[in-house]
């Protein structure tokens, strides 16, 4: 170009136009478009490459735009935040947040395991005991506390000494109306001792009669008696042959100068004797005939026939 413009000739004067030409061809006017081989037609071209890449502000989040991407970026969770006292902890930064959950560092049975997974841990019971102390707290008249393995919870458990029996016996009332009002004398009663109260300097009783315990019974006074220690007894009339002993009730057997009853040998001895065995009966021929126990005999008048009796009379007699 230096030569050209220093030596201007006509020649170079034609080459130097065409040039200009060929520049503002290049460059191209307002009116070229997009598809304009030219820099004006080729800045069409961007210009709508670049629209079409920003979108507009109306685009959905659908839209492959810079917009639309906006839009979809604007529809997410714009950040996460854990609830109170759910359990759930909120970790991380603004643009990368974790979740996860909040264990309690002490005295939980949750864990996590090697791969990060929650897990409940076999839990060891706790073995609950209940232990008197050695010398109870002033004013009670024992304290115990409950113990959690080897330590105490909760409050002590105190056992008040009013109002506690301290010994009881049973005693008979030797005055009318003494020691409660309704008493009668003989009557048994049960003495409760109580346990003093605070402050108090004398032992309170409490009475209970005994006829108000039980149901009240009396002999008939004929075959039943009632004792003096409420004991009943069989009433034996002196002289029976009925008798008491630790076996039980008995009858003796009778004996020639006792009553009783008769026993197995006498029985079988009277039974073994035939009816009308004592009876004696004399025909009405007279003497000289008749019977003894149903059997025929002959009867002698020793006096008449004495003479007349012979040895074999007498032998067979005795047979």
């Amino acid at each position: 170009m230096a030569d050209k413009r220093q030596f201007i000739t006509l020649t170079n004067l034609g080459t130097f136009a065409d040039e200009i030409k060929s520049k503002y061809a290049l460059l191209g006017t307002a009116s070229d478009t997009s598809t304009t081989k030219s820099i004006e037609g080729t800045r069409k071209y961007a210009k709508e490459q670049a629209d079409a890449v920003l979108g507009t502000a109306q685009d959905a989040s659908s839209a492959n735009t810079v917009y639309g991407a906006k839009a979809l970026a604007e529809s997410k969770v714009a950040s996460v935040t854990a609830t109170t006292n759910k359990g759930i902890a909120i970790g991380g930064t603004a643009t990368n947040p974790t979740v996860g959950i909040d264990l309690k560092a002490t005295d939980n049975d949750l864990a996590f395991d090697e791969d990060g997974k929650l897990f409940y841990k076999a839990a060891t019971a706790a073995e609950y005991t209940i232990t008197k102390q050695a010398s109870a707290d002033e004013g009670f008249i024992a304290t115990y506390q409950l113990f959690k393995d080897s330590t105490a919870v909760g409050d002590k458990i105190n056992i008040p000494k009013d109002f506690l029996v301290k010994g009881a016996s049973i005693k008979t009332v030797a005055t009318a109306d003494q020691p409660y009002e309704g008493a009668k004398v003989g009557d048994k009663y049960i003495d409760f001792e109580i346990n003093v109260k605070s402050g108090s300097a004398t032992t309170e009783h409490l009475y209970l009669p005994v006829q108000e315990l039980v149901d009240a019974y009396v002999g008939d006074n004929q075959g039943i008696v009632l004792g003096a220690n409420n004991t009943f007894s069989l009433k034996i009339k002196t002289g029976s042959a009925l008798s008491v002993s630790n076996d039980g009730l008995d009858i003796a057997e009778a004996s020639q100068s006792a009553k009783g009853t008769m026993s197995a040998a006498d029985k079988t001895k009277l039974d073994g004797i035939s009816a009308e065995a004592n009876k004696v009966a004399v025909d009405a021929n007279g003497v000289g005939t008749g019977s003894i126990d149903g059997t025929a005999v002959t009867f002698y008048d020793i006096d008449a026939d004495v003479e007349a009796v012979t040895a074999q009379q007498v032998q067979a007699l005795l047979a």
